[in-house]
């Protein structure tokens, strides 16, 4: 996202004159000298393999340079050759920035990256603003059934992980959850917990999870449980967990209901999920 946006910085002169943006945009970084050096730092910044890295950041800049090219009049060129030359690059059948043909492929980039967020779950801010990457993605998916089954990102083997908690009172029941009617499989009773970050470790999950669903302050124990689901990319851990957190504040868009119940309950309750019995199971040899 970076690669295919950063050449706009020249427009941030908007923000005190118009003169200075009329002045500069489409010059001081729609050029080649800016792009090979703002693309090598990003390549520095990727950690991985520079030429490959360094020919997709270009031609993600180049892409933007030609769309600009193209789509914002006849009599708007690129500097290119800027700072070793003042030639303004230009086509005589330009149109204009507020064609049908911007507003035709804005409309279709919409939604390729609506096709994105059902088919994978990301979004291009899931790098620069990964809490609010999840908010939009929860968002969307909430009126695109039957897409991706987690908004969570592909893990390196190529399934979707997840990770679930069992944390138990003095009397020895466990917390259990009445999922909400705005997330998936909605209302079904289960434990709590939710799906990996990329490059986000089980323990890290856990904590963050309970934290946003329950407002609850947790220390993982150790995972006694894996589910890989045959019929759709994901899989999921099952973590014994402690809770340190008397006053539960579970978050409404998640969490229904908070519910205390001993294992024989949890098998027994009409609006369980699939897995809760193979976790019960696990549980009860583990303890």
């Amino acid at each position: 996202m970076a690669a295919a946006t950063m050449a706009d910085v020249d427009g941030l002169g908007i923000i005190g004159k118009m003169d200075w943006y009329w002045a500069y945009h489409h010059k001081l970084a729609h050029n080649l000298f800016f792009g090979v050096i703002a693309c090598a730092i990003l390549v520095a910044l990727s950690r991985r393999r520079w030429l490959p890295m360094m020919g997709l950041y270009l031609g993600l800049f180049h892409l933007h340079l030609l769309m600009d090219l193209f789509g914002s009049g006849p009599d708007w060129g690129i500097a290119y050759l800027w700072p070793f030359s003042g030639r303004i690059f230009t086509i005589a059948y330009a149109w204009e920035f507020s064609g049908w043909q911007n507003r035709t492929t804005a409309l279709l980039l919409l939604i390729w990256a609506l096709a994105v967020v059902w088919a994978y779950g990301r979004t291009p801010l899931e790098w620069p603003m990964p809490r609010l990457d999840r908010q939009l993605v929860r968002a969307l998916c909430r009126w695109m059934p039957g897409g991706m089954v987690s908004w969570r990102p592909v893990q390196s083997d190529g399934r979707v992980h997840g990770v679930v908690a069992a944390m138990r009172n003095h009397n020895g029941r466990w917390l259990v959850i009445r999922r909400s009617r705005h997330v998936s499989v909605p209302l079904k009773i289960c434990f709590p917990g939710g799906g990996m970050e990329a490059g986000e470790s089980q323990e890290a999950a856990l904590i963050r999870e309970m934290t946003e669903e329950l407002g609850a302050r947790i220390t993982p124990v150790r995972c006694v449980w894996r589910w890989d689901f045959p019929n759709k990319p994901l899989t999921l851990w099952g973590w014994l967990a402690t809770l340190h957190t008397p006053d539960l504040h579970p978050d409404p868009q998640e969490v229904a209901e908070v519910l205390w119940l001993n294992s024989r309950e949890i098998l027994a309750h009409p609006d369980g999920i699939e897995t809760n019995a193979a976790f019960v199971a696990a549980l009860d040899a583990a303890c």
